[in-house]
């Protein structure tokens, strides 16, 4: 399996600010620079005013220039935003972001902030989609369980992530093997509700896995100083997506294996009981009824 790499007219800037550059373009800015209402930046991050308010006030943003009572944002708040939300939708919590630019010793210059979210976006880049999503009407999808789908069960469907409603109905599914998966177990009799607690157990557990290891992969390339330059991260993103796949695709087989001879382990003290049991019931009647024939 390679890595998607996208088209040159869409990869993303890469490149990772050096000190020097970032000194250039702080000395640079005028105070001027602050122009942006509060409710101006949080329009153009996508943000609320009021999560605004509360990064300002726990210091993972600086505070605005005052202008009279009024405070003005500028470009750099805009980075360290834009850094967050996109380290926030990798998984790191407030927490971690900050602890890893402190690590980094920049905790006054946007330069941390704007090495981090390109660190994340950069990741994102590196993760192989080798398929086409399938979209199928809500019917056929009905069809293969033979059963309407409540609203409950088709917010269960689709709240793992690995489907979604389009805006005509229809169901997409990101990953089509899960369609065949589907059918298959429709066809073995296992029943929606089954099913879908299966899917939303196992996507639950799998991203709780894959958010943890690129979580570290995150702080291991943000600690990573200038000096070790762009090539050895580059390096680290590209593999670790790469590297996470194939350690599951080793693990998953053995662990299969395991946690089948465990239940079946488990099953078989169970399985003897319930034979003795039966056993003995038929012994019971059997006398019972010589005991009525006697009579």
């Amino acid at each position: 399996m390679t890595a998607f790499t996208p088209p040159s007219s869409e990869r993303p800037h890469t490149t990772l600010a050096t000190d020097s550059a970032l000194r250039a373009v702080q000395q640079s800015r005028p105070a001027s620079a602050h122009t942006m209402t509060i409710e101006e930046l949080a329009t153009q991050v996508g943000m609320t005013v009021r999560n605004v308010r509360a990064y300002n006030s726990t210091g993972l943003l600086p505070p605005p220039t005052l202008r009279g009572r009024l405070g003005l944002y500028g470009e750099e708040h805009l980075a360290q935003l834009q850094a967050i939300r996109t380290l926030r939708g990798q998984g790191l919590s407030l927490e971690r972001i900050k602890a890893v630019v402190e690590q980094n010793n920049r905790n006054e210059s946007s330069g941390a902030w704007n090495k981090l979210g390109d660190l994340a976006r950069v990741l994102s880049w590196h993760i192989p989609v080798d398929q086409e999503a399938l979209r199928l009407p809500l019917s056929t999808i009905e069809a293969t369980w033979r059963a309407d789908f409540t609203p409950a069960q088709t917010e269960q469907l689709v709240r793992s992530g690995l489907q979604r409603i389009l805006p005509d109905g229809s169901i997409e599914y990101l990953t089509p093997g899960l369609r065949a998966v589907a059918q298959q177990l429709a066809d073995m009799g296992v029943p929606l509700d089954d099913a879908l607690e299966m899917q939303e157990t196992v996507s639950r557990d799998l991203r709780r896995l894959v958010r943890s290891s690129l979580r570290t992969v995150l702080q291991e390339a943000g600690r990573r100083p200038e000096a070790d330059s762009d090539e050895q991260v580059q390096r680290l993103l590209q593999s670790a997506p790469l590297l996470l796949l194939e350690a599951v695709q080793a693990m998953l087989p053995v662990l299969l294996q395991q946690e089948a001879e465990h239940l079946a382990q488990n099953l078989r003290p169970l399985s003897t009981s319930l034979l003795g049991a039966s056993q003995r019931t038929g012994t019971d009647q059997h006398d019972a009824a010589g005991s009525t024939d006697a009579a």
